[in-house]
């Protein structure tokens, strides 16, 4: 019991002891941020004097949205860290964006302008009320010369010209502030959707010292308001070069903190899932039952629920700053990029092109064409060893010849060793499919008709070299024993009977033009409505 007393003694007089001591703040800068796709790991830097005795080191203006289970701090200095903790900070809010004092100013000023012009023309509506309702000056028995009938008719046109001009000058400046007034209470807007957290994050390190020194700090966290995804840029000339691809990040962060001046690194790991090795439980097989009911399914939901993530250790290794451009490290289970020069990212959600890589890919450029389907032929580029290039799944913008023709999709993760591109459409390969109009006749032979189709497709190539292009089409396929199909010409095509795919690879030079064709008869009943076209 005695014991028990002395450490609940001791417990207490240590909680009276440091909330006795006093708290000193530190600034500190962000030096380098690590950008994974769903998230980012900062790295702030700090130096000061650190008093004699045990006080509280605070380290203010950090982002609110700080995963505190990431923190890790380092320190360099004669005292010894006691514990590293995490509040917000309420009272003193962050600082707001820049630029945003000025806006409200503005807005305050504009609204003032707006009140002013709107009394004015209260009162030149109240004028031009009390001079027609004087209009009258004399009564109704009274008579007016007409000299007298001129004068007052003369004063009340130039009055009444007066006032109404003057209104339509204020309403002219009414309608000029208010609009100016909502372009202002928009960007207010813009600026505040980045700023919705009125709290600021501090890490608190109790330390005790010996003696009054210097101490250098490192701050590292994770936040999860901010990432980057893949875009790439696909050039191709012509059909004898490579395809030249700009690898691009699209960053964007909301964080709270803006990232001015720092050094930038892309990863392509994820630090927010599990680190756990999966693990085989026994596969009891019995009778499942069916739950219902929001309840049940809401518990099986958490049961599945994965486990807490664990916090992301960083490798300080820092960049050689003598080269520009961007230097490639392959961590032991992630890429990482980095950014040598200098970037800003401002904490307002938008996104942010920051270039990667130019890379030059070998490649062999086919055109595929369908005329059933479309009469367009779509280059295609083949391109082997793209592994070597770390390359995630994004969307791709496609030049050919100079010219933009759309968007496409890089996907890697269902790629084998050959990566598949789209590079649009090319109007320069003109391909023509017509009915051979000679088979049109039915033909009766009993209860059955058997009719006969025949197609002709036309290639041609007027690009300055020659061109690979495969050309599919089809012939029906039977689906009963009543109806017979029979393939009577296909030209030279791979024919996959099962599926009635007709494929013809040529090599077109240029200028030449390749004509093509097939033809299928088929025979049913004829009370039978069949589409063969």
């Amino acid at each position: 019991m005695k014991k028990i007393l002395f450490l609940c003694v001791l417990f207490f007089s240590g909680t009276i002891l440091f909330s006795q001591n006093h708290e000193v703040s530190f600034n500190s800068k962000i030096e380098t941020v690590t950008v994974f796709p769903n998230s980012a790991q900062i790295k702030r830097t700090a130096k000061g004097s650190v008093p004699a005795g045990t006080d509280y080191l605070v380290f203010t203006g950090i982002s609110p949205s700080i995963n505190a289970a990431s923190i890790q701090f380092r320190a360099k200095g004669d005292f010894i860290i006691l514990s590293v903790s995490h509040r917000l900070n309420y009272i003193k809010p962050k600082e707001e964006p820049e630029g945003l004092q000025n806006l409200i100013d503005e807005r305050d000023n504009l609204k003032s302008s707006v009140d002013i012009e709107k009394a004015k023309l209260s009162a030149l509506t109240e004028e031009e009320t009390m001079v027609l309702a004087n209009k009258q000056i004399k009564g109704q028995n009274a008579t007016l010369s007409a000299e007298e009938l001129a004068k007052m008719a003369q004063f009340f046109r130039n009055h009444l010209r007066e006032i109404k001009i003057e209104k339509l000058s204020v309403n002219k400046e009414i309608a000029r502030l208010n609009k100016t007034l909502t372009q202002v209470n928009k960007q207010i807007n813009e600026l505040n959707a980045s700023n919705t957290s009125k709290a600021t994050s501090e890490i608190i390190v109790a330390i005790q010292a010996n003696k009054k020194t210097q101490g250098e700090f490192d701050i590292q966290y994770l936040v999860h308001q901010a990432g980057w995804q893949p875009v790439y840029d696909l050039r191709v000339k012509d059909t004898n070069n490579p395809v030249k691809m700009t690898y691009k990040a699209m960053v964007n962060q909301s964080s709270g903190e803006d990232w001015s001046g720092i050094q930038l690194n892309l990863a392509t790991g994820n630090p927010s899932a599990s680190g756990t090795k999966p693990t085989l439980d026994i596969w009891w097989l019995a009778q499942q039952v069916v739950y219902s009911g929001y309840r049940n399914r809401s518990a099986m939901k958490k049961e599945a629920a994965a486990p807490a993530p664990d916090a992301y250790e960083y490798d300080e290794e820092i960049a050689d700053a003598e080269y520009v451009g961007v230097e490639q490290t392959e961590r032991t289970t992630f890429t990482e990029f980095s950014i040598k020069l200098p970037q800003t990212i401002p904490s307002d959600g938008k996104p942010y092109t920051v270039n990667i890589a130019d890379h030059e890919l070998p490649a062999s450029y086919i055109y595929y064409a369908v005329p059933k389907k479309d009469k367009n032929a779509f280059l295609t580029a083949k391109i082997t060893g793209w592994e070597d290039y770390d390359l995630l799944s994004g969307e791709a913008s496609l030049f050919f010849e100079g010219t933009y023709l759309g968007k496409s999709w890089i996907d890697v993760e269902s790629s084998a060793d050959t990566l598949d591109l789209s590079l649009g459409r090319d109007a320069a390969i003109v391909i023509k499919r017509e009915k051979d109009r000679q088979f049109k006749d039915k033909q009766f032979i009993g209860r059955k008709v058997t009719r006969t189709i025949g197609w002709n497709i036309e290639i041609r190539n007027t690009k300055s070299q020659a061109i690979d292009i495969v050309i599919e089409d089809q012939y029906p396929v039977s689906t009963t024993d009543q109806i017979e199909v029979v393939l009577e010409n296909s030209k030279g095509a791979k024919v996959e009977t099962n599926t009635g795919k007709l494929t013809w690879e040529l090599n077109l030079k240029p200028g030449k033009t390749e004509k093509l064709g097939f033809k299928y008869s088929v025979k049913y009943p004829k009370d039978m409505y069949l589409v063969l076209e």
